[in-house]
């Protein structure tokens, strides 16, 4: 949580103004705010918050510039942007108002994000004539962020798990034509089906604003999977997935984690493939969620491309098939 807080009498004084009697008095207030960020924990009896600062500082923002505690209280952060704005006394040179922006991160100012809005450096000169202006006083009554927010989009691929190791490989083919599902979990725990997409000849599939009606939620609990009118704990015939198995859940291979396993479990009852999801913020999107289907010869497919006899290793027990098509696609 960030609290910005802003020193009223900067709503009553500016420069060479009235004072409560009427007299015009050659006075000059300074303002002053302050910044503060706060965290969260949750206990029994509900939440408490906390200030926390930086190391050997009060603060966790810079927020001393020309003066001490500059922020004067109005700020706006775009979820997923990183980076507070706040209304800043004297950003740039003295006498001027305008806005800075924060790092969320290390609290430090972020350079060259100044922005001077009134500049009233010339008040005070001689032959001025005595007018009231902002000056160091609030010149901003608060600030907003215009446009919109940033798409928020899941999804990555399915692929043939010939190996049957739980691991994309270079030459494993994709799996076009594949029916997802996408559900929203509702207030009572349930969940509602929302959107569908097909994989592409690349085997991708998303959910973003141009399926899902409303757009994906942030930081919302979904479940991808895929329908069960093509796979019910083994792929449907004359399907896609006919005949295939899901492959190992999570499993370990080279690069980075979780960017080239499968991710989906088998549900019982009806045997559903899936995997749960919770979503980032707005522009924060997973292009990771991946399904593996080992492709199974039970005896019955045909020769040569499928081993179906014990003197050619043949399928008892029931041994991986051997896929050819076009390599999966990567978003």
């Amino acid at each position: 949580m960030l609290i910005g807080m802003l020193d009223r009498k900067g709503h009553q004084y500016a420069i060479n103004n009235h004072d409560y009697a009427g007299n015009l008095q050659d006075y000059e207030y300074s303002t002053a705010g302050e910044l503060l960020r706060a965290n969260v924990s949750f206990g029994n009896n509900g939440c408490t918050y906390s200030i926390v600062a930086r190391s050997g500082t009060a603060d966790y923002y810079a927020d001393n510039l020309i003066h001490d505690e500059s922020v004067q209280g109005p700020l706006a952060v775009l979820p997923g942007g990183g980076d507070a704005i706040a209304v800043w006394l004297d950003p740039i040179k003295i006498r001027s108002g305008g806005t800075i922006r924060l790092n969320n991160i290390t609290g430090d100012r972020v350079p060259n994000s100044a922005y001077e809005v009134t500049d009233d450096r010339f008040t005070t000169d001689a032959d001025f004539n005595n007018e009231a202006t902002p000056s160091k006083a609030n010149a901003l009554g608060d600030v907003e962020l215009s446009g919109d927010v940033s798409d928020l989009e899941i999804g990555n691929v399915v692929w043939a798990d010939k190996d049957g190791d739980g691991v994309q490989d270079g030459d494993e083919r994709c799996i076009a034509g594949v029916e997802i599902e996408l559900l929203r979990r509702n207030i009572d725990d349930t969940y509602t089906l929302i959107a569908t997409d097909v994989t592409n000849a690349t085997g991708n599939y998303a959910f973003n604003d141009d399926n899902v009606p409303g757009g994906l939620l942030p930081q919302a609990n979904y479940i991808v999977r895929i329908s069960s009118t093509q796979y019910s704990g083994i792929g449907v015939n004359n399907t896609p997935l006919q005949r295939m198995l899901l492959t190992t859940t999570d499993a370990v291979g080279e690069g980075f984690a979780d960017y080239s396993d499968n991710d989906a479990e088998t549900i019982t009852n009806p045997g559903i493939a899936q995997i749960a999801v919770t979503t980032k913020d707005y522009g924060e999107n997973n292009h990771t969620y991946d399904f593996g289907f080992i492709p199974v010869d039970y005896g019955d497919l045909p020769e040569p491309l499928y081993h179906t006899t014990v003197a050619n290793n043949g399928p008892s027990p029931p041994r991986f098939g051997i896929e050819t098509g076009s390599q999966c696609g990567l978003r």
